[in-house]
């Protein structure tokens, strides 16, 4: 079966990353905290970060940020925000994630 793609121009905010040294600590350290949780739970986490679900996406556009570049490498964050300012994530290995 052949497919026929269609471009579709860009998404927007999908490709930008917010470089490392603007990201706040607080993110990085529940990045780091949910990847050492996420190893040994099948559960996802909920954090409030925000009181509305666009603060809730920016934190979570950061948090991905940080997930692609760290020192320590590449992980991969999963989640979405929603209206009440929570973000529901996990963070995996992308060579292990499903």
């Amino acid at each position: 079966m052949s497919l026929t793609l269609q471009p579709t121009g860009k998404i927007p905010g999908k490709l930008v990353r917010t470089p490392l040294d603007e990201i706040s600590q607080d993110v990085k350290d529940a990045v780091e905290e949910a990847y050492v949780y996420c190893q040994t739970n099948e559960d996802s986490l909920t954090v409030k970060v925000a009181n509305n679900k666009a603060e809730a996406d920016a934190w979570l556009k950061e948090a991905r940020s940080y997930a692609y570049a760290r020192e320590a490498g590449r992980v991969v964050v999963y989640g979405n925000g929603v209206k009440s300012g929570n973000v529901n994530f996990r963070v995996e290995d992308p060579k292990t994630a499903e």
